[in-house]
């Protein structure tokens, strides 16, 4: 049997996780920067010292790598991520042009440390398929800070409405949430 082999290097974009702390660093700086921005406390947490580097691949081009990869001869594994690394302070000065905000940085230097560069060799995917990600990191995080952004600011219900979101989760089944943050098992009413 013929398989494929991709290893993915930090993928986002819209419609994925952007709060809740297993999201990854650009839908978290995106969140960041706009709860600063509409709260009025312009500063940002920002883990260690922000000169860990990266690189991010937008969800478009990773679907467009699957593709080439499911139609593709090659059987040996190949990186599917963006070879444009940045440090996490140029995504914040990134997210902060985008937003037309500029913010104080707190470091939080006892955070968790990881590795201090990661990013996508991208040499062999060149060489077998000609192929390299499309999307600008610019590109990419100003389409998912706007996605972020009407997700935080969507319009919150009436009172008295209900707003019902299922969140699986482990251990705890479905919940159901209501506008005003009531909590009930699935199945039970919410008081409005």
């Amino acid at each position: 049997m013929e398989t494929r082999a991709a290893r993915f290097h930090n993928i986002y974009g819209p419609l994925g996780t952007f709060d809740g702390g297993r999201e990854k660093a650009p839908a978290a700086i995106c969140r960041k920067v706009i709860q600063a921005k509409l709260s009025g406390q312009h500063e940002i947490e920002i883990w260690r010292d922000g000169e860990q580097t990266r690189s991010f691949m937008y969800i478009d081009d990773c679907v467009e790598g699957i593709h080439l990869f499911t139609e593709g001869q090659n059987t040996e594994p190949l990186n599917l991520g963006s070879a444009e690394m940045v440090s996490i302070n140029q995504l914040v000065d990134i997210v902060e042009d985008i937003a037309d905000i500029k913010l104080k940085r707190n470091y939080k230097l006892d955070a968790p440390k990881g590795v201090r560069a990661r990013s996508s060799d991208n040499t062999r995917i060149q060489e077998v398929y000609g192929w390299e990600p499309s999307t600008s990191l610019r590109d990419g995080m100003e389409k998912t800070y706007a996605w972020i952004y009407d997700e935080i600011t969507s319009v919150v219900p009436e009172p008295g409405a209900f707003r019902m979101i299922i969140q699986p989760g482990e251990n705890t089944g479905n919940r159901l949430i209501g506008n005003r943050g009531e909590v009930a098992k699935e199945g039970l009413a919410l008081s409005s």
